[in-house]
């Protein structure tokens, strides 16, 4: 939060703007903070080459398709974080107050079990 990202050398100039306009520091200068912010992502000149028709119809294969070992499997993941301790953040507030909030935001839900 306080340094500025390290990027690779060989990282390509189109996906360096791209990475860095997203960790702008300042919300409002971020890309796709505007109004009309998902055209102003798939406007980026990263995206240059990119038929979003053809993407939004299906009609592109995805560069690259995980084989998974189950829901799970985390093998595309650096060891250094699938080695870390889970160190869950606990709501801050009473408990009441926190179920009360909840109950509040869902109260128009309908639920259904299968």
């Amino acid at each position: 939060m306080e340094d500025e990202p390290c990027y690779p050398a060989s990282m390509d100039s189109g996906a360096l703007s791209f990475i860095s306009e997203l960790l702008k520091k300042n919300a409002e200068e971020r890309l796709g903070s505007t109004p009309g912010d998902a055209a102003d992502v798939a406007e980026h000149p990263f995206f240059h080459d990119m038929d979003w028709d053809d993407i939004i119809e299906r009609k592109v294969m995805a560069p690259f398709i995980p084989s998974l070992d189950g829901p799970e499997d985390v093998k595309y993941f650096e060891e250094t974080y699938t080695n870390l301790p889970a160190n869950l953040t606990q709501p801050k507030g009473p408990p009441a107050e926190m179920a009360r909030e909840i109950d509040e935001a869902f109260q128009d839900f309908d639920y259904s079990a299968f």
